[in-house]
């Protein structure tokens, strides 16, 4: 029997609220507040390639591995988030914040429920 085979023809819902309440490591300002995330499509993952592109520039060679995590995560954030507090949009998406654990604690709280989502829709392999 494959994992495939108890796939449901109805899926969770897409849109996810969460909160994080987490202190900038460099300017230790609290930032909390109330997000929430969708489950992208392809149309979603060409946008986040373009974007990541786009922050790249042309040779994305001469950038650090951390720049580049960095530009992922806000690239997957600009398109993955519908809802955000005002200091979030006020910040482009993060991009001008000056705290990357800030990014980071948001872009892990997308991550967890995308594989809560993917979990109800396959299945857990861990189980096997």
């Amino acid at each position: 029997m494959s994992k495939f085979d108890n796939l449901s023809t109805t899926f969770p819902n897409e849109k996810t609220p969460f909160q994080i309440d987490v202190i900038g490591s460099i300017t230790k300002k609290v930032y909390r507040g109330e997000f929430t995330s969708k489950i992208g499509n392809v149309g979603t993952q060409v946008s986040v390639a373009k974007h990541q592109a786009f922050l790249a520039g042309s040779d994305s060679s001469n950038l650090s591995t951390e720049i580049l995590n960095i530009i992922h995560m806000i690239s997957y954030l600009k398109y993955h988030l519908i809802s955000a507090p005002n200091w979030w949009n006020n910040a482009d998406f993060g991009f001008s914040l000056k705290d990357y654990n800030v990014i980071k604690e948001v872009y892990e709280k997308v991550m967890e429920n995308e594989e809560k989502w993917l979990k109800e829709v396959v299945g857990d392999d861990t189980k096997e």
